[in-house]
């Protein structure tokens, strides 16, 4: 059955208890991205003004929808760990698995792993379909398109996706087949939007 729920996802977000010392790693991480993207590709320059908003709180929007018993999280085109890397800073009771298909961008997320000495993590190639590893939750932000991954719900227990404010057409293309599938649809912040399949 598809249907739509409103969240306060930045008000979960902030009831949430953040510690001195991940603020601090959130501080390292924003520097580091900044510097890094001088040479790498990372997030675009109009967002570097807006690190913390744009990609920290954005990425730690996930949080709410991952249930305890989840253990096990894939992040599909992480780019430069979001929402996976922030995520699991934040969360050492889970381990994120990472796929990003640029080498760059994958030796930057070692570098930050690194130096935030986050040990709960797998940073992996480009993500294969076919080859999905069996995880309590996929993620994804933006990349994925949500019916080409409908095949992934033999491996995974739930996704979660995060789109922009284009995803109309995506849902019409689900209204097809909704009635196979348990699709939630849930706005965050700043026009973001969140799908779950179960």
């Amino acid at each position: 059955m598809f249907h739509v729920e409103h969240y306060e996802s930045m008000k979960m977000i902030n009831d949430k208890k953040f510690t001195q010392d991940f603020l601090i790693q959130l501080n390292i991480y924003a520097e580091e991205l900044i510097k890094w993207n001088k040479q790498t590709d990372l997030i675009g320059d109009s967002t570097q003004n807006d690190i913390f908003q744009r990609h920290f709180f954005n990425s730690l929007q996930l949080l709410p929808y991952l249930k305890q018993t989840d253990k096990i999280i894939i992040d599909v085109g992480t780019g430069a760990g979001f929402p996976a890397m922030v995520c699991a800073a934040y969360d050492k009771s889970r381990h994120y698995i990472m796929y990003e298909k640029k080498y760059q961008k994958r030796v930057f997320l070692k570098h930050i792993a690194g130096r935030l000495n986050i040990q709960n993590i797998d940073i992996c190639d480009g993500f294969n379909i076919k080859d999905c590893p069996v995880a309590d939750v996929l993620t994804s932000r933006a990349l994925l398109n949500m019916k080409d991954i409908l095949t992934l719900k033999s491996s995974v227990k739930r996704i979660v996706l995060f789109k922009g404010r284009n995803f109309q057409q995506e849902i019409k293309d689900l209204l097809v087949i909704k009635e196979h599938n348990n699709i939630s649809h849930h706005h965050g912040y700043d026009d973001d939007s969140f799908f779950t399949i179960r």
